[in-house]
């Protein structure tokens, strides 16, 4: 067992400088915020501090296994798989035994509170495989797995967890396809060693901000919003408007967001495809559409907060050097402008998104608003974090990572449990989200215009 621990602990040593004590801090609090939220409906203090310890430690062990699932790819380079002796076999067994450890342990603790251990065993394996596929780039093999998995009426993790009606076999078929899942994860030919490591390379130049080669499909889309936004400006030239603090426009913010609006399009559209053809039981579909638009939608106000937060970070340098033109404006007007810019465009994006949701709820009568409308508003908080000093403002994988997703999965956790368990109207929930949100725009926009000029020396 001692060979594996170094596989085991490469995503602590890699984390350890990058901001993870914070993020396991959080984590590791957290259900001291979960606790007196769960305890209503339990009244068991042991149960109430299962789950209040189980909600936090499943984020930290899913961003663990997709950590590890990374760096798994780094260690199989094209020299060190030929050079090292016994490392696949060592990364195969050290993998296996890893994912039964995580799977087996979770699905003994869930069974201990609701006697379906085997049910969850499978889930949390699906769970698993999922995340192996999407951090290994195997988006093919993802969507016929999920398109497997909505045929397979039997090992849909809700139909799991809803019915005991499990066989032996199945279980063996859920062992025998990860088992193979694996051997072709940590066995790749040299052919598939070198497509591992280019594509590693280019997430790590897109997480750092670096060109990066991207396929056919990638430039589609970046083609797509620069055409637009190329398009806005030369109608704003020929129309003799300024230019200044046109990256904060709501042309740009749209040429930036239409990628985001396609995409969920097309996924509605996909949605609607399934249900249009019965691949779901009639039975259980109002339990797979809650799910599938769920998962669709929770990532919208996020993206829309990343493209805001990508366009200020672009446009940061570009502003400051113009605020050193003559007859520019004044600090003050700049911070309006930047204020607008992220309250206007945002606010009808977010509307246009909401009435979006009312409209197919009442063409399509789907259970899912207003559970999707809590992951609306449980978002609105955050937009206060894109209005900060010019001079301060940075943009990484941490700052997106312990800024946006961490507060966004506690919000909602947070806003579940409380309307879940207290039986609090949705639409109370909501507004007072909507007035936290509004006294912290009020607050941070009061303190950004207190802030000291990005240049104190003066202007030019």
């Amino acid at each position: 067992m001692r060979n594996y621990f170094p596989f085991w602990l490469m995503p602590f040593q890699v984390r350890k400088n990058q901001g993870s004590m914070l993020l396991l801090s959080v984590i590791l609090f957290s259900p001291l915020i979960l606790i007196p939220s769960i305890w209503p409906a339990t009244h068991n203090l042991i149960r109430s501090l299962s789950l209040g310890c189980a909600i936090p430690f499943g984020f930290l062990i899913i961003a663990y296994w997709a950590s590890y699932i990374v760096n798994l790819r780094q260690q199989l380079s094209p020299i060190n798989t030929h050079l090292l002796p016994k490392l696949k076999s060592r990364l195969f067994y050290a993998t296996l035994i890893l994912w039964l450890l995580i799977s087996i342990s979770a699905a003994l603790i869930f069974g201990l509170f609701f006697n379906r251990a085997m049910q969850f065993w499978i889930a949390i394996s699906f769970l698993m495989c999922y995340l192996t596929f999407l951090m290994n780039g195997n988006f093919i093999a993802l969507a016929l797995y999920g398109v497997f998995i909505c045929f397979s009426k039997q090992i849909w993790p809700v139909f799991l967890l809803l019915s005991s009606n499990y066989t032996f076999e199945i279980c063996a078929a859920n062992l025998l396809f990860c088992c193979l899942l694996l051997i072709q994860l940590t066995h790749p030919s040299q052919i598939q060693a070198e497509r591992l490591q280019k594509k590693f390379k280019t997430l790590r130049n897109w997480g750092n901000g670096d060109k990066a080669e991207k396929n056919k499909y990638e430039l589609l889309f970046e083609k797509n919003g620069t055409s637009v936004y190329q398009f806005c400006v030369q109608n704003r030239i020929s129309a003799k408007k300024s230019l200044f603090c046109y990256g904060l426009s709501p042309s740009a913010h749209w040429s930036r967001v239409l990628n985001i609006v396609i995409l969920i399009s097309v996924a509605y559209i996909f949605s609607q495809l399934l249900i249009g053809t019965n691949i779901t039981s009639k039975n259980h579909l109002s339990e797979w559409t809650v799910i599938a638009f769920m998962s669709i939608n929770s990532g919208v106000p996020l993206s829309f907060i990343t493209a805001t937060w990508q366009a200020i970070h672009k446009t940061k340098k570009e502003q400051l050097l113009m605020s050193l033109l003559p007859g520019s404006p004044s600090q003050e007007k700049c911070n309006r402008i930047y204020f607008h810019y992220v309250v206007r465009n945002n606010l009808i994006s977010l509307i246009t998104y909401f009435c979006t949701l009312l409209i197919v709820k009442n063409i399509f009568n789907l259970p899912f608003f207003s559970w999707d409308s809590i992951l609306l508003f449980s978002s609105l908080p955050l937009f206060s974090m894109l209005l900060v000093d010019y001079s301060k403002f940075t943009y990484s994988t941490n700052d997106i990572m312990l800024k946006l997703i961490l507060p966004f999965s506690i919000i909602a956790t947070i806003s579940f449990t409380c309307v879940s368990f207290f039986e609090i109207p949705i639409w109370q929930w909501d507004s007072g989200l909507l007035v936290i949100s509004v006294m912290l725009l009020i607050w941070r926009w009061n303190k950004m215009m207190q802030a000291p000029p990005a240049f104190p020396a003066g202007r030019a």
